[in-house]
């Protein structure tokens, strides 16, 4: 039996934002568990979003454990030998029973996890899918986590080329591959399906409203950027309705113009979905570059005409889509006119929608479609049979 392990520590702080590594990996898992029925599955991590989301799904013979960094870094120490066992709480011992088993695989989205599994698994394969890179300090750090790893996943393919070339530093570089980021396309176009007029009223939301989403709020300054566009606007012929999700504090206020912007706290993947297959245009002004723009392509799956900022690759998903991209992507006045020119014209919202939908059916990041080539993947460090 080929037991698969995936570990991500992250600030606590953060886990209460709809962010996108919880949905990639709780969609990434669901797909291998489908596929692989046979092979055993375990998740640990605080982030609450990627507990509850990979919870959501069937694993199979998986399971999801929360816990706090604290307790997390507490099990890795104990399988070291680090800490007496006996200190353990019966609920750490409980928890150390899925973990005390050596894996075959472990999937570390952090540097730091990365290293922490090869002292505890010295033997297991180690897949890196770094969902951030070290942004301070020197090189070195980043080339302890390549040369920790058995294979390194680029799920973003614009960053493949800047790891690429740090892998080229190592005595013994890891192979580098790129597989795309997974979409639940499945259930978000499920979704959009059996959501009828009224599903807007059921969320609140005007029938005549034309509803502008945008996910990943907090204080980003690319939400702050779409809200002055907004306010620059000139007063709609129609109500106008801006739901700007992943923030601290929720309120709802109105610009001059009368657009009415709603901040919203985060919510489950569910909700997101219903959130996006019932707006009317899709703005990406900020994302992460590393774990890639999985909104956009979440967005493009449930039929939304997309505005998006050149930022985190996000060119690469939009590449030849006229009117995508905003030429500049912290210039208000082009977010303006971008923003302005779909609102009065539907056939050119018809006709981005109708494109953003074609070139993401071509990028093959359906669930079971990258669940297949993690398969292949995975197979093939383990050197098991087709």
């Amino acid at each position: 039996m080929t037991k698969v392990l995936c570990l991500y520590s992250t600030h606590p702080v953060r886990a209460s934002f709809p962010q996108s590594v919880p949905r990639l990996i709780s969609v990434l898992f669901s797909g291998l568990a489908e596929l692989n029925p046979s092979w055993d599955f375990c998740v640990v991590s605080p982030e609450s979003g990627f507990v509850d989301g990979c919870r959501s799904r069937s694993l199979g013979r998986g399971a999801v454990l929360g816990a706090s960094n604290r307790v997390l870094s507490h099990i890795l120490k104990i399988l070291r030998g680090m800490v007496v066992r006996s200190l353990a709480s019966r609920a750490l011992e409980r928890r150390l029973s899925r973990l005390a088993e050596t894996p075959e695989v472990v999937i570390c989205l952090k540097g730091g996890d990365l290293l922490a599994a090869r002292a505890v698994w010295p033997n297991a394969k180690r897949i890196y899918l770094p969902v951030s890179l070290p942004v301070t300090g020197s090189p070195t750090t980043l080339h302890s986590h390549l040369a920790a790893s058995s294979l390194v996943v680029i799920a973003n393919p614009p960053m493949y080329w800047e790891l690429f070339r740090q892998v080229q530093h190592l005595s013994f570089p890891p192979p580098v591959v790129v597989i795309p980021a997974p979409i639940d396309i499945e259930l978000i176009v499920t979704t959009r399906e059996i959501a009828g007029p009224q599903e807007r009223v059921k969320m609140g939301l005007g029938l005549d409203e034309f509803v502008i989403i945008q996910v990943g709020g907090r204080a980003a300054k690319g939400c702050r950027v779409v809200e002055f566009a907004l306010a620059g606007l000139k007063p709609p012929n129609r109500p106008v309705r801006f739901l700007s999700i992943g923030h601290v504090q929720p309120r709802t206020h109105f610009f001059s113009n009368g657009i009415r912007v709603d901040r919203i706290a985060s919510v489950e993947i569910q909700d997101l979905y219903r959130y996006l297959v019932v707006s009317d245009l899709g703005v990406v002004p900020s994302v992460w570059f590393d774990c890639g723009p999985i909104i956009l392509q979440e967005m493009m799956a449930a039929g939304l005409p997309v505005l998006a900022a050149k930022v985190g690759g996000s060119e690469h998903y939009l590449a030849g889509i006229r009117g995508a991209l905003v030429a500049r992507p912290n210039d208000t006045d082009c977010w303006i006119e971008s923003i302005q020119s779909l609102l009065d014209d539907d056939k050119e919202r018809e006709r981005l929608s109708r494109e953003c939908q074609q070139k993401l059916v071509s990028s093959r990041c359906s669930r079971g479609q990258v669940a297949e080539k993690y398969t292949v993947a995975i197979r093939q460090l383990l050197e098991l049979p087709e």
